[in-house]
């Protein structure tokens, strides 16, 4: 009998280390945050940075413009690279207006493992560029 509840109690406190451990695990994601600018003089071109570097490479960059209503998304796309610079390449004459760019919160996982990082959103300051 005695060592029958032994191994219930020892049964039991198994079960809650491997939850504890498997909580910790789902939980520990390393949070960073992100910050991403337009630059001032040079339209549509820019840099983001953080933290984590892992936050700053291959991040996708949304261009909006400032509109009556709401905000209109250019259609391109750009996209960090190696260091957090990104740009997007227009035709010669580039839209004028007022503009502010932003990148998506992004989880990433980390060399193949449980592990992650989860890299925070944000919106830069808006840039007028004339018209």
């Amino acid at each position: 009998m005695r060592s029958t509840r032994v191994v219930l109690v020892f049964s039991a406190l198994l079960v809650v280390v491997a939850c504890a451990t498997g909580i910790a695990t789902a939980s520990g994601a390393q949070k960073a945050n992100s910050r991403v600018t337009l630059n001032k003089h040079d339209q549509f071109r820019g840099q983001v940075a953080s933290s984590n570097h892992r936050c700053e490479r291959s991040r996708v960059v949304r261009i909006f413009e400032v509109r009556k209503g709401p905000d209109r998304h250019l259609s391109r796309l750009a996209e960090t690279g190696r260091w957090g610079g990104w740009q997007l390449l227009l035709r010669p004459t580039a839209p004028k207006g007022e503009f502010y760019v932003k990148v998506q919160r992004e989880r990433f996982g980390i060399d193949g493992g449980d592990s992650h990082v989860v890299c925070r959103a944000d919106k830069s300051a808006t840039r007028t560029f004339p018209r």
